[in-house]
C-alpha cells in the first residue's frame, strides 16, 4: 500500500492548476480516478476538515499543495524529490 501512495504522490507532483489531467508515460493520469481514492483510503482520516493532524488539510486542492505545521511546501509540481509529502512517505515506507 504505501507504494501507491509513492505513486500517488509523484503523480500529484506532475499537476499544474487547474488540476485535470496530466501525460505520464504516455497515458493520461485522472487525479480523481486514481489519485484520490488512494488519498481517501490511506490519507484523509487524519487528515480532513474535522481532524487536520499536522494542520494538514488533504481534501482540498490548495491545501494539499501548501502543507501543515512544518511550513514547508507538500507538493513541489514536477519535481517529486523537493516535494515534503513525497518525502515524508518515503520515510514511513522504509521505517
Amino acid at each position: 500500500m504505501r507504494s501507491l501512495l509513492r505513486l500517488a504522490c509523484f503523480y500529484i507532483s506532475l499537476f499544474l492548476f487547474p488540476l485535470t489531467y496530466a501525460e505520464v508515460n504516455n497515458r493520461a493520469v485522472s487525479y480523481d480516478k486514481e489519485i484520490r481514492p488512494i488519498f481517501q483510503a490511506n490519507c484523509n482520516g487524519c487528515h480532513q476538515p474535522a481532524k487536520m493532524k499536522g494542520d494538514y488539510l488533504m481534501t482540498e486542492f490548495l491545501s494539499l499543495l501548501e502543507g501543515g505545521e512544518s511550513g514547508k511546501i507538500a507538493i513541489v509540481p514536477g519535481k517529486p524529490e523537493d516535494s515534503y509529502l513525497f518525502n515524508q512517505i518515503k520515510l514511513n515506507e522504509q521505517g
